[in-house]
């Protein structure tokens, strides 16, 4: 028998192992469902815009509180609740049959990773308005407190979100100081930053997004919308970009900015 013949066998008798069993079992009972990268691609789009006017406006290019708008902050406040709904959505969908830790703890720790590094950037760059706790920071928080109600029934998690809402308006705003009221969003007056969505309200989203997805998956409709595809290249193009959103968040902004940097230096 030859080398490769014994080969092949010994590849055959090595049985998988139990990460990668139970991640094929979970990739065929719960596939990628397209419409959630749709979905998602359509919030980066939506992103970006915001994105750019608040460049436009830092190089001057616009006047002076034109993203504090009502239009704009109402605009920015659905691209970010969009956001964090889907993180809630998918959070539930890839632990559904039971939290993968490994898997988890890798996307968690990317988040924080990106998190931090927005962080730094955004000081540096811009100091007088730097993320100190923004979308990302938000998503991984999202992504630890919604696991403990991702085995509740979906109604619960529902008045769970519709609680958090009533708790973020009914609490005084200075009850706490410190870093853990600017997280929870219940300082007076926090401080400037060009991103903030604090635990209060916008956990909310998140649970929204968990108990939806709960919902829907007792009713059986995620068989309904899995079985939904986008051919056109537009529709296409929007699913690659959810599928690739945290590095093409991570990416987009400096692209911008340094665009629009380049601009004003020839043109001045």
């Amino acid at each position: 028998m030859s080398k490769r013949v014994k080969s092949r066998q010994g590849r055959q008798r090595c049985p998988p192992t139990d990460a990668s069993s139970k991640a094929t079992e979970h990739r065929a009972k719960f596939p990628r469902i397209q419409l959630i990268d749709y979905l998602r691609g359509v919030a980066l789009l939506g992103m970006t815009i915001i994105h750019g006017a608040w460049n436009l406006e830092f190089f001057g290019f616009l006047a002076p509180g034109t993203s504090h708008q009502v239009f704009w902050s109402l605009f920015a406040a659905l691209v970010a609740g969009s956001f964090l709904v889907l993180a809630g959505v998918s959070l539930r969908l890839a632990h559904a049959a039971g939290i993968r830790w490994r898997s988890w703890g890798r996307r968690f720790a990317i988040i924080v990773l990106a998190a931090g590094c927005v962080t730094a950037v955004t000081a540096v760059v811009t100091p007088d308005v730097y993320i100190r706790f923004g979308i990302l920071h938000m998503i991984a928080a999202g992504s630890i407190l919604g696991l403990g109600v991702l085995r509740w029934p979906g109604w619960t998690i529902l008045a769970c979100a519709a609680a958090v809402v009533v708790i973020n308006f009914t609490i005084p705003a200075d009850w706490l100081e410190g870093a853990t009221s600017y997280i929870l969003g219940f300082e007076a007056v926090p401080p400037p930053a060009s991103d903030y969505r604090p635990i209060f309200p916008w956990l909310a989203s998140v649970l929204f997004g968990i108990s939806g997805a709960r919902l829907l998956q007792d009713m059986g409709w995620w068989a309904v919308l899995g079985r939904i595809t986008f051919t056109g290249r537009p529709s296409r193009m929007l699913c690659w970009l959810g599928r690739h959103s945290l590095a093409y968040y991570l990416i987009h902004q400096p692209v911008l900015f340094g665009l629009l940097w380049a601009v004003l230096k020839v043109s001045g």
